[in-house]
């Protein structure tokens, strides 16, 4: 079976602006999601846990700011497959990262850090932006661009799904993976 977990919705479906999934910590660019949460009107979740939870609560009153704590699987994919965007403004190097994929498969614009691996996902499948500043003008700038304006939204919807349908699959992947244990056994 193909990504994604639960149905692509087209934009007027998606219900959630900014979605950001991983770890509440500064390296994860959690100040900058606060920052965005007290300068726009966007509707932004925070799916997630971490060090800084107690901080970014102390957000919470915030009507616009959305803190889910951990999410299953499964509820995160239904929150990713709502949102309008997908936002990963780490301010440290990252790996590959697992949810820009997961967006791709759903469809979901990005906003990517410059930071380690990420910006690749976002250049191969044509589906976001790479920022290279830590300030959240810019990622409000970004945002505004991608959410406010149809055409750049379904364009890049449309990369992400075309992107995903050719390259990323859960047998393949499945099948990478067990073929990586097998050889490091």
């Amino acid at each position: 079976k193909h990504y994604p977990y639960s149905k692509v919705l087209d934009f007027e479906g998606r219900d959630v602006d900014i979605l950001f999934i991983g770890r509440v910590g500064v390296a994860k660019g959690i100040k900058i999601i606060i920052d965005l949460a007290k300068n726009s009107k966007y509707n932004i979740y925070v799916c997630g846990d971490g060090p800084d939870m107690e901080t970014l609560k102390s957000f919470d009153y915030l009507e616009n700011l959305h803190i889910t704590g951990m999410l299953d699987h499964k509820n995160t994919m239904h929150l990713l497959g709502r949102a309008k965007l997908l936002i990963m403004p780490s301010i440290c190097s990252e790996s590959f990262g697992l949810s820009a994929a997961e967006a791709v498969a759903h469809g979901t614009p990005i906003l990517v850090s410059n930071k380690g691996a990420l910006p690749e996902i976002v250049s191969q499948s044509k589906s976001g932006h790479v920022v290279s500043s830590n300030s959240y003008y810019e990622y409000l700038r970004l945002a505004d661009e991608i959410i406010l304006n149809f055409e750049n939204w379904n364009l890049l919807h449309k990369n992400a799904l075309e992107f995903s349908k050719k390259t990323i699959s859960k047998v393949d992947n499945s099948t990478s993976l067990l073929s990586i244990y097998e050889s490091a056994l």
